[in-house]
């Protein structure tokens, strides 16, 4: 017999018994792995997207509560004002208000900047806070006057303070008796409690969580660091909630540019349930979002590839034992 005979029946064996091994061993190991992944990485997503969403669900409740409790305490204001107003001339009760500095006690520090309740026609009237000479906010000043004059009350996109170097909102309400328009109540608003509950969602660096305008322009952002009034409608997810308009919100997978190329994330929009427009942005990494499931992946290729390689060594060993009688 040649020796190219014995050669032949060991690597028939070898690949017989490497066959087996794979067939019972690796094979069940690799689609358990795969199955366990799959399954794994499926519930991180639904779970991260639900957490996702209830995180935005909350803090655009939690605005919108905010922005309608300081709009319904101006509307207390002018609605206190138009009682007998008919019997006191509206001046007269305007003079009273300066004299006895009725608005210091709605300057709290946290929520309203600035009060002034002022003349429906001479544009004048007693004041309290700080007032700011921000070109921009004294724009949105004049023209919200204007509007009540007309009897429409109306809230200003935000605006950002130069002095202040953060956004502020500024808010109005007319002021009626007898028919007529006879004031105008105007707030300037802080909106530092949005960024207070913003920074609170972000699970302390977890998250970038940011609250957008109607225009895109950044109003709170979870990262202190962040620059407020950025546009960031450039942004992908922001681009949605711009297009979705207003609908109820997503979750959807997107990318932002950064150094080495384009970064995967899981972002989440949701409008502010009210008429301002505004939305709530909750994304992550998709690294941080699956993370236990791209370990999990590692370490199930490495146990895979282990088991492969100790396969083809025990099947070498046992091929050449099988084999070794044969021969001889």
């Amino acid at each position: 017999m040649t020796a190219t005979g014995p050669r032949r029946r060991r690597g028939r064996i070898l690949f017989s018994i490497l066959l087996l091994l794979f067939a019972i061993g690796v094979m069940p190991l690799l689609w358990t792995s795969y199955r366990l992944v799959s399954d794994m990485g499926r519930g991180l997503e639904l779970n991260q997207k639900q957490m996702q969403l209830d995180k935005a669900h909350s803090l655009s409740s939690q605005v919108a509560m905010y922005v309608q409790s300081v709009r319904d305490q101006v509307s207390v204001i002018a609605r206190t004002l138009e009682i007998d107003a008919e019997r006191v001339p509206f001046s007269e009760r305007l003079v009273r208000i300066r004299d006895q500095e009725a608005l210091d006690r709605y300057i709290d520090g946290e929520r309203f900047i600035y009060v002034n309740v002022v003349d429906a026609d001479s544009g004048i009237g007693p004041w309290s806070g700080l007032r700011l000479q921000d070109v921009a906010v004294q724009s949105m000043l004049e023209e919200l006057f204007r509007s009540g004059q007309h009897g429409t009350p109306r809230v200003s996109v935000p605006v950002v303070s130069t002095s202040l170097q953060e956004p502020v909102l500024v808010l109005e309400e007319p002021i009626a008796a007898a028919g007529e328009i006879q004031g105008v109540v105007l707030a300037v608003v802080s909106l530092q409690r949005i960024r207070l509950m913003t920074a609170e969602s972000g699970n302390r660096g977890l998250l970038d969580v940011y609250v957008v305008d109607n225009r895109g322009r950044l109003i709170a952002h979870s990262n202190p660091k962040t620059p407020l009034a950025t546009d960031v409608s450039g942004l992908d997810i922001v681009r949605f909630f711009l297009e979705s308009q207003g609908t109820t919100g997503a979750t959807v997978p997107f990318a932002v540019p950064a150094e080495g190329g384009p970064k995967k994330m899981l972002g989440t929009y949701r409008p502010v349930p009210d008429n301002s427009g505004w939305g709530v942005i909750v994304q992550v990494e998709e690294e941080k979002a699956y993370y236990d499931a791209i370990v999990l992946r590692r370490q199930s290729t490495i146990l895979v590839g282990v088991v492969t390689a100790l396969a083809v060594v025990l099947g070498s060993l046992f091929a050449g034992q099988i084999s070794r009688p044969i021969r001889t």
